[in-house]
């Protein structure tokens, strides 16, 4: 792997021959024509298009971190818990919010440009104080689903119209199961996915190819909770339980125990520029990723790579904040900001860089907003990073901030 310092951007697109997604390949370095392979950044360079593809990956988070906005208002109830959550989902083309409020309101927003929302949807209630489970929100193209459960049974909402005034006021049960942890669109086996918990407690994965009729598939042999799932839309999935134990499919029916784990973290994605499966491990931080949901790396421990506490990902980069820094020269509490950008070679091999900084204090002008969500991955798309946070000088509020690295509202 190769880290970009910011002041050799330039030269690492301009530079004739020392440049190369690998650390070991780039102290060694290649002359343009003989590089090994057509991902070597050096081979890129042989040809004005590929040149082309590389810089706009490498210049789209820079661009991001220095041209954003703050919504005027709300988005989501006043004194929600901190939570919330946002997606964008590519096949819907819209931005979707779910969380909890301090009422036990699970609820639910959409939006078709990440700037304008909807009214919230209370879609279930478990009481003060009992927060219960909610997933995010996919989509097929043609619906968009949530998994939620209401203290004693979980539960899949669908909406035939990709907004969430389409949830119904009860949801189908996925039978046998209580908690709903997380929920994907396999595009490439053409099924929902589903994975939760059941009474005993298990943790379980469940199947279904329209979301009404839910098909058991996996279930833990002893007492844990599935928390999270991914899929790379081509047929490959990875679950992850709360206990660290990675499961990966081919095919969404069939799941086997990973070869190696990333332990236990809340949030595991597929990362469309780097592909690779993409988490950050509760206990520490550390960055982790894997080709196939199989086989993972600890990227701090293999390359150095800082250990993180939220991910940004879309289509072109992935932004990475780091840990707690401690306070700087003004006071204020900062984490740096990576940039992960260039399609990766394999699990070990892909380029990043620091951008900036982030703080502690929304009210800080001109700096993208710190959110409290420890271990939290938020997908953008559209030429836009949505940020939530919570507006703590006035209500509490839920809002956004919108980086714009792409379209019209970039330049």
């Amino acid at each position: 792997m190769a880290i970009t310092p910011p002041s050799e951007l330039n030269q690492t697109f301009g530079d004739n021959n020392r440049r190369t997604l690998s650390e070991g390949k780039q102290k060694k370095g290649y002359n343009i024509g003989e590089a090994p392979g057509a991902r070597h950044m050096n081979y890129v360079l042989s040809n004005t298009a590929s040149f082309q593809y590389a810089l706009a990956k490498a210049l789209a988070p820079q661009i991001a971190f220095n041209n954003f906005d703050y919504t005027a208002t709300s988005t989501g109830p006043a004194n929600a818990a901190d939570n919330f959550h946002v997606d964008y989902d590519s096949l819907a083309d819209k931005f979707y919010g779910v969380g909890i409020d301090t009422s036990g309101n699970q609820f639910a927003v959409d939006s078709a440009d990440g700037i304008t929302w909807s009214a919230n949807k209370n879609v279930v209630n478990v009481g003060a104080g009992a927060y219960g489970d909610v997933s995010k929100i996919v989509s097929d193209g043609t619906n968009c689903m949530m998994a939620a459960d209401n203290g004693s049974s979980a539960q899949v909402f669908k909406s035939s119209s990709l907004l969430v005034a389409g949830f119904p006021a009860g949801g189908v049960n996925v039978t046998g199961n209580v908690t709903s942890s997380d929920l994907v669109w396999d595009a490439g086996n053409s099924l929902w996915i589903w994975c939760g918990q059941n009474s005993t407690p298990r943790g379980t994965i469940f199947t279904s190819p329209a979301g009404t009729t839910w098909t058991s598939r996996y279930t833990e042999a002893s007492a844990t909770n599935m928390i999270s799932l991914a899929t790379d839309g081509q047929g490959n999935s990875f679950a992850q339980n709360v206990s660290g134990g990675g499961r990966y499919s081919s095919n969404g029916t069939t799941w086997n125990a990973s070869t190696t784990s990333p332990g236990v973290s809340n949030n595991v994605v597929w990362s469309e520029s780097l592909q690779l499966f993409v988490c950050i491990a509760n206990s520490n931080g550390a960055v982790w990723t894997s080709e196939d949901g199989d086989n993972w790396s600890d990227m701090n421990a293999v390359e150095g790579v800082p250990f993180m506490y939220n991910l940004v990902h879309c289509d072109d980069f992935v932004l990475a904040f780091t840990t707690d820094l401690g306070p700087s020269t003004n006071g204020l509490n900062y984490h740096d900001v990576y940039a992960f950008f260039t399609e990766a070679t394999d699990r070990t091999n892909f380029n990043y860089t620091k951008i900036g900084q982030v703080w502690q204090d929304a009210g800080v002008v001109e700096a993208i907003p710190y959110t409290s969500a420890l271990r939290s991955v938020y997908r953008c798309g559209q030429g836009k990073v949505v940020f939530p946070y919570q507006d703590t000088s006035a209500t509490n509020d839920t809002r956004m901030m919108v980086a714009y690295y792409g379209g019209p509202d970039a330049f």
